[in-house]
């Protein structure tokens, strides 16, 4: 007889994370039905701009196999017990934006959403507000010199375990090897001073929900130099100017748990069982029999906040980027015409040879950041 799938991810369940734990957040026992299924992925913050993603499948087997497609027809809103109701606006692709108010420390809040003739509710929970961050910094302990990211946290409000989830923004400016102030012009076939400076740049990243952690591990149940991410010391992100806008969640056990459960059997299951969302226990409940929606939605109150630099020179930067990039002497290439250089990838790298010949030439990205996508405006609160 065949083995129930769900049947495996309880049982590895169980092993990973604590038997009495799995037992009461997991509903194992799904049999072969076919749902009409809801994934809701997100969560609520008080007083912000709060995005939701929605996808759905006729069954299990859909999300086994990748076969998901994008809810763009439902309605979504927050609620509170306090009166608050904020309707979402569609996106595109699944995704939902709903602007809150604040969310008092003493209400309940809910996400509801209509789709498909149902309406799925998440249980209404007041918010957890998150202690501040004390401290963020960034060190290189290791022989590879990757950059590990560390957080602390001010101390949590009571002696019971709390639980928490970072994510954090990244903007990082790029300069290029040679700072250019000439171009050549195509159009015109001539050399022309540079009228956009494309020697300096900026690009940006985002990542949600990176981590989790608990205090319970940790010396008088507080985060202490807790690593959140690496940084190789090779990565571009690090070449020049680094800042990242970090954010620390208060997440209720419930959700913790639901977390360190997805996490984990992703990590160590993959491959067949990698869309593991539809094993997992839910707080979001469907109005009618037909439907089923997995997910958890936490509600957060307070989210503390930290900014974080790098500048090249306070690390050991290994500079890989450039390590090609030179002028160019092969005098084959140097003797084709300009408009032969420029159609084969070459710029003007701002330097005349001294023989009077002619330009230094050298490859694109040595003058030019928009080859990695990096936009030329700078951002409003940049050091110059």
């Amino acid at each position: 007889m065949k083995t129930n799938i769900f049947t495996k991810v309880f049982l590895f369940c169980a092993l990973s994370l604590g038997f009495s734990s799995c037992i009461e957040e997991f509903n194992a026992d799904l049999g072969d039905a076919d749902h009409n299924i809801i994934v809701v992925e997100g969560n609520l913050y008080s007083d912000s701009l709060c995005v939701i993603y929605l996808n759905h499948g006729s069954s299990i087997n859909d999300y086994i196999n990748f076969n998901r497609t994008s809810i763009n027809d439902a309605t979504v809103r927050v609620v509170g017990s306090d009166g608050m109701n904020c309707e979402g606006k569609r996106v595109g692709d699944g995704k939902y934006q709903v602007k809150t108010g604040p969310f008092a420390p003493n209400q309940e809040y809910s996400l509801e959403i209509d789709w498909d003739g149902a309406t799925f509710k998440s249980v209404p929970a007041t918010p957890n507000d998150a202690p501040d961050i004390e401290e963020a910094r960034f060190l290189q302990p290791r022989e590879d010199k990757t950059i590990d990211i560390l957080v602390s946290a001010k101390p949590a409000a009571s002696s019971e375990p709390e639980y928490y989830e970072w994510s954090y923004k990244e903007t990082w400016e790029l300069r290029a090897f040679f700072h250019a102030k000439y171009e050549y012009d195509p159009l015109e076939n001539v050399i022309v001073p540079m009228e956009i400076d494309k020697t300096r740049g900026w690009k940006y990243g985002s990542y949600d929900n990176i981590i989790i952690a608990n205090t319970s591990k940790y010396e008088n149940n507080r985060i202490k130099d807790f690593r959140i991410f690496q940084i190789y010391n090779s990565d571009q992100r690090v070449s020049w100017l680094y800042r990242c806008d970090i954010k620390m969640h208060a997440l209720s056990r419930a959700q913790y748990e639901y977390e360190e459960a997805r996490r984990e059997i992703s990590d160590n299951m993959g491959g067949l069982f990698a869309p593991m969302p539809s094993e997992l226990y839910s707080n979001i409940k469907s109005s009618d029999n037909t439907h089923r929606a997995i997910g958890y939605i936490g509600v957060c109150g307070k989210v503390a906040s930290y900014r974080l630099w790098i500048n090249r020179s306070s690390i050991d930067y290994n500079d890989v980027t450039n390590r090609d990039v030179k002028l160019i002497t092969d005098e084959n290439i140097l003797a084709l015409p300009d408009s032969a250089k420029y159609a084969g990838g070459y710029r003007v790298a701002d330097e005349f040879h001294s023989d009077g010949q002619g330009w230094e030439w050298t490859v694109q990205k040595g003058v030019d950041v928009t080859v990695f996508g990096a936009t030329l405006e700078k951002p409003e609160d940049w050091p110059n």
